[in-house]
């Protein structure tokens, strides 16, 4: 089980939310981050799935990150805004 905490409005609008897990596959991503993902992954680095996360600040709209591990040692990341703007890239080693 992963807890996270996540604040409402009365209607059930999401006010703030910490990063935390969505999806290993695509539905709970937005479409314009979906094809800016595959831009910024152009040689189609995969591992068993990209993980898919989501956050959301007080007053700002979601960030979506990507993060595949390649292989024990190696991982790529991406976050973008729902927009599908590229916020920030890394390529690192996995220690």
């Amino acid at each position: 089980m992963l807890l996270y905490d996540i604040e409402l409005r009365p209607d059930g609008t999401i006010v703030e939310e910490d990063r935390h897990p969505v999806a290993m596959d695509t539905d709970a991503v937005p479409l314009p981050v979906m094809k800016s993902f595959q831009e910024w992954n152009p040689r189609g680095a995969s591992g068993p799935a990209p993980w898919w996360f989501v956050e959301r600040q007080r007053g700002k709209d979601p960030f979506y990150s990507a993060n595949i591990s390649v292989s024990a040692v190696q991982d790529y990341a991406a976050t973008f805004k729902a927009d599908g703007t590229i916020v920030s890239t890394a390529s690192r080693p996995l220690r």
